[in-house]
């Protein structure tokens, strides 16, 4: 990308319940020589690898090359909170910082379903919504509803 001094970026490893594969994303965050804010999504690819930080932080570098960016032109990365992105951001060359969000969503969801009464709830919604899924009979009278 021409005319960007510095970039920063956003990554983060992302799949699905029912995905087979996991995603590694980057989103590049940068100011242009208009002084405009973009954000674009640079790279995804799959991890067809053991998620640690070694791999990961191979997998960044690579991403961040392949847009013939240097490490010495990344401002800061923020990243997922979780152990191994914590790693791979440790070996890199580029700061970086954990998601405030995702730890604030971490503590709210820890608390919350620390509680019984959310649990029981949980369990009646999950046991009534299987009952739909599993019954044609049921859903089709739901859909009449």
């Amino acid at each position: 990308m021409t005319g960007v001094d510095f970039f920063s970026f956003t990554t983060d490893a992302l799949s699905a319940n029912n995905a087979v594969a996991a995603l590694l994303s980057l989103t590049a965050h940068l100011l242009t020589e208009s002084i405009e804010r973009m954000s674009v999504v640079v790279y995804d690819l799959v991890l067809d690898e053991s998620h640690t930080g070694q791999y990961l932080a191979k997998k960044y570098k690579e991403m961040v090359a392949s847009w013939t960016i240097s490490l010495d032109r990344v401002h800061f990365v923020l990243q997922d909170n979780a152990a191994n992105f914590v790693k791979a951001m440790h070996d890199s060359p580029s700061s970086s910082f954990g998601c405030f969000t995702h730890s604030l969503q971490t503590v709210v969801n820890d608390g919350v379903l620390a509680q019984q009464p959310v649990l029981d709830l949980l369990a009646t919604g999950r046991t009534i919504v299987g009952h739909f899924n599993h019954s044609t009979t049921a859903y089709g009278k739901l859909q009449e509803i």
